[in-house]
């Protein structure tokens, strides 16, 4: 939007590090008059005024990290720094409609892909959008991703197996330590656990919400 349009910018992150190379990225490209990055944490109130944006977005930054009760305090923050007629657009790890708590595979799926997705978290769509309703705004899409994530983990899988391998050996003979086989060997069963689940159509990484303040 900056370098299309010359619009301002401005974009918080709970992580400061990231914040900070944005911050030099900002200035790398000469954008630091257009572009704002600041410290924040999404579960606190905005440091935005009132009606401050035409428009926001979040990616794989909100929803997989919050428990239901806190999505209200969320959805009315957004809707409170929102210009009347600004958009928000998300593109967030969510469960969908067909995943069942009651269905043992389920369960055992989510188990495994959660913590390889570094969520906290698993929301359904119509938990989100029922907050955005109660905070006043208008649901104007909720809908599943274009494209899977798991073509890529399938693509990637042959590859894991020869670098867990690799490990497998380095521990045995005393130069890797243990801990880091049972990481790659997580990291493994939880990107598999993720190709099925959205082979299963049960999760999406990138499930898109679009609502607007009236």
């Amino acid at each position: 939007f900056a370098s299309l349009y010359g619009s301002k910018v401005s974009g918080f992150n709970i992580d400061g590090n990231q914040v900070q190379n944005a911050i030099d990225y900002a200035k790398e490209t000469g954008m630091d008059n257009l572009l704002d990055f600041k410290v924040g944490d999404h579960h606190k109130r905005f440091d935005y005024p009132d009606e401050s944006f035409e428009g926001a977005y979040s990616f794989q930054a909100i929803w997989p990290f919050f428990k239901i009760p806190e999505l209200d305090f969320t959805a009315k923050e957004i809707y409170r720094v929102l210009k009347p007629g600004g958009i928000y657009t998300c593109s967030e790890y969510l469960l969908t409609p067909f995943f069942d708590w009651e269905d043992k595979e389920h369960l055992e799926l989510h188990k495994l892909f959660l913590p390889t997705l570094a969520a906290t978290q698993s929301n359904y769509p119509a938990d989100i959008t029922a907050a955005f309703e109660r905070a006043g705004f208008k649901v104007l899409s909720s809908k599943p991703s274009s494209a899977p994530a798991w073509p890529l983990t399938d693509q990637k899988t042959d590859l894991f197996l020869l670098f867990r391998s690799l490990i497998i050996f380095l521990t045995k003979v005393g130069i890797s330590p243990v801990w880091v086989e049972t990481l790659i060997n997580n990291l493994l069963l939880g990107g598999q656990a993720w190709a099925k689940a959205e082979k299963m159509k049960i999760a999406d990484l990138n499930w898109q919400i679009v609502v607007q303040k009236p």
